[in-house]
């Protein structure tokens, strides 16, 4: 199949999705679950995502890491917007930012994110 969409952002009126006013509900996640910290398990992804839309969200921001594709993969399935993040992308330390990166492995994480997640129908940022 093939699909195509389109997304903006209007200062007056705010986020278009196929040129229909859309409100972004939702919230920002860490990736991060008691007692297994980042290896969150598929099911509670799931259960999150599933959660989310079952009080009227429609959108899921991933705090300061990409999120693992099967999360993409379950917000594709479901019809939720995605806002993709990279991991710290503030600079390094001696110019006054908070990473010991240089600013050429922090372009080329963001580049290596784009690239892995740019088949994702949820991702829209």
């Amino acid at each position: 199949t093939f699909g195509a969409r389109s997304i903006r952002f209007d200062a007056d009126t705010g986020f278009w999705l196929n040129e229909r006013r859309t409100k972004l509900r939702g919230f920002c996640d860490h990736s991060n679950f008691g007692g297994v910290g980042s290896a969150v398990p598929d099911r509670v992804n799931l259960f999150r995502a599933q959660a989310l839309r079952a009080v009227g969200g429609n959108a899921w921001r991933m705090a300061h890491n990409p999120p693992v594709p099967i999360r993409l993969d379950i917000m594709d399935r479901l019809g939720m917007l995605a806002m993709d993040e990279n991991r710290d992308f503030g600079g390094n330390k001696g110019q006054g930012g908070n990473t010991t990166e240089d600013v050429a492995q922090e372009l080329q994480d963001m580049a290596d994110l784009v690239q892995r997640d740019r088949s994702h129908a949820s991702v829209i940022l």
